[in-house]
């Protein structure tokens, strides 16, 4: 696969644990987000070849001949920027340049006609404008002959520890649609689906890391406490598993539920929540494992730069699981 708008490489990572898939290249502009691609692919968790520019300034058939894979099966992959898109925010739609990455992914589909594609987005994309930019999108993408589907799917839903919702658009080659994988857990408050699990909590998944450090270089990589004042933390304290802290806009996660979509695209560059059982923000680590992002996988950049990556990862769960359904679907084809 090429891989377009590639952001940290948690999708791609999600995408290779199949064992199906291999990312040979990945395109991101973001200086500091490639070298957290180079930083990976030097540990084996990424595989691709890492090309920083932007996407808009590449030639595709040069791209795909570079990577040897003229003549051969391949897939585009790419989460285009979302922030024109998202619910929150100033939702700039195709008025906004960002917005109109998500058809600069089309026309690298247009100029290689891959044998699939997959693109993520948020939810929001689909209804945005009365919903004018998907249709158009759709309606272009189906005009180069591929069948096109979608589906808003839930990471909680996949085993992820966070209730985080993407849209997933899937087109394929001819006349096959392609079908998204069922899910796999289930809120037991609402009584479990037969044959799923309960949802991952937020306390499942950070219980057995050690007290944030104050040492940058301690491990795992950034679980770095942030100091808090004493009346931030008395109101900290003060919260309700699940409540709101208006002052600074953050959720305190409930122990016993997945925790809430993390939020990216502030001054700060994300806001991540309170801790379930301590008065406190998590750290950027404890935000990777709710993104289901092992310890192992590293991030270059400072705190701010760091917290924007995982912020707007794909959870890893959700990634795998609809990466897996695709490899079905070609497999069986």
């Amino acid at each position: 696969m090429l891989s377009l708008f590639s952001g940290a490489g948690v999708l791609d990572y999600a995408i290779e644990l199949t064992g199906r898939f291999q990312v040979v290249a990945s395109v991101e502009l973001d200086p500091t987000f490639a070298q957290t691609l180079k930083v990976n692919a030097e540990k084996d968790l990424l595989s691709s070849r890492v090309i920083c520019a932007d996407v808009r300034q590449l030639n595709p058939s040069i791209v795909l001949g570079e990577c040897a894979l003229k003549g051969k099966l391949f897939g585009l992959v790419g989460g285009p920027p979302c922030q024109s898109f998202s619910s929150m925010g100033r939702k700039g739609g195709l008025k906004d340049d960002r917005g109109m990455l998500m058809f600069d992914f089309a026309q690298w589909v247009s100029t290689l006609l891959p044998g699939f594609f997959l693109i993520e987005n948020v939810p929001n994309f689909e209804k945005i404008e009365a919903g004018k930019p998907f249709e158009s999108l759709r309606s272009d993408l189906e005009s180069k002959g591929y069948t096109v589907s979608h589906a808003v799917l839930n990471a909680a839903d996949y085993g992820a520890p966070t209730s985080r919702r993407r849209l997933f658009i899937v087109g394929l080659s001819g006349h096959s649609k392609f079908e998204f994988p069922r899910p796999t857990h289930s809120n037991p408050k609402k009584g479990l689906v037969e044959g799923t699990l309960p949802w991952v909590t937020s306390s499942e998944v950070l219980a057995d890391l050690p007290a944030p450090s104050s040492d940058r270089l301690a491990e795992p990589q950034w679980h770095v406490g942030i100091k808090h004042r004493t009346d931030v933390v008395a109101r900290f304290e003060a919260l309700k598993p699940g409540g709101y802290d208006y002052v600074r806009k953050r959720s305190r996660l409930a122990p016993d539920e997945p925790g809430k979509s993390l939020v990216a695209g502030n001054w700060q560059g994300a806001r991540f929540h309170i801790h379930p059982l301590e008065p406190r923000e998590i750290t950027n680590r404890e935000a990777a494992r709710l993104q289901g992002i092992p310890d192992n996988f590293l991030f270059a950049g400072e705190r701010v730069a760091v917290a924007r990556q995982i912020a707007n990862a794909v959870p890893v769960q959700l990634g795998h699981a609809v990466a897996a359904a695709l490899y079905r679907h070609l497999s069986l084809r």
